[in-house]
């Protein structure tokens, strides 16, 4: 009979055995998490197989069958590949970013990611931008995640940048990948 969920119909108080559809690393990434913070990106996923959890609080333990349990839990797995594995530096990056700034140009990380910090230290690159805007200042400054540009203006007004004077790569880290998710830059 193969996996199957049980997911909350269009009926309200109905429910029904629908075979399990499992997480796309590409497609499902790209539709409902990329550059949404962790909450969001997870409401995003389950509402898109509709299913229904509560959204529970930031404290939650990964354990707790939450928004913000299974935010917290994919994040503990995440930190534990990227430990494990470490990102991937991409040097002709961090070569560019270099040059840019010997130029005068000032460079800035925006991410929705909370795990910034983490994935500079790993890849030893912590001194490599002068500003740093990511999930942790979002959740602080209540800013919000894409597609609104509150990070990048943010960073921008950080770097004392105006709009049109920033330039923003699409990719969240241009110097390295940040994990086993299959962006690169």
């Amino acid at each position: 009979m193969g996996n199957r969920v049980q997911r909350v119909s269009e009926s309200p108080g109905r429910r029904k055995s629908v075979p399990f559809e499992p997480f796309d690393r590409t497609n499902d990434y790209h539709n409902y998490v990329d550059g949404k913070p962790r909450f969001e990106g997870v409401l995003s996923f389950i509402k898109s197989r509709n299913v229904k959890l509560p959204p529970g609080t930031p404290d939650d333990p990964p354990s707790l069958t939450s928004i913000c349990g299974v935010g917290n839990r994919k994040n503990e797995l995440y930190q534990e590949i990227l430990r494990r594995e470490g990102p991937e530096v991409f040097s002709s990056s961090v070569e560019l970013i270099n040059e840019l700034k010997a130029r005068g140009v000032r460079v800035g990380v925006a991410t929705s990611s909370r795990n910034c910090q983490l994935v500079l230290s790993l890849a030893g690159l912590e001194d490599l931008f002068e500003t740093q805007v990511d999930g942790v200042v979002s959740a602080e400054d209540d800013l919000k995640g894409k597609p609104d540009p509150d990070i990048f203006v943010t960073a921008a007004k950080i770097s004392a940048l105006n709009r049109a004077n920033a330039w923003w790569s699409k990719m969240p880290f241009p110097a390295c990948r940040p994990d086993v998710r299959g962006i690169s830059a």
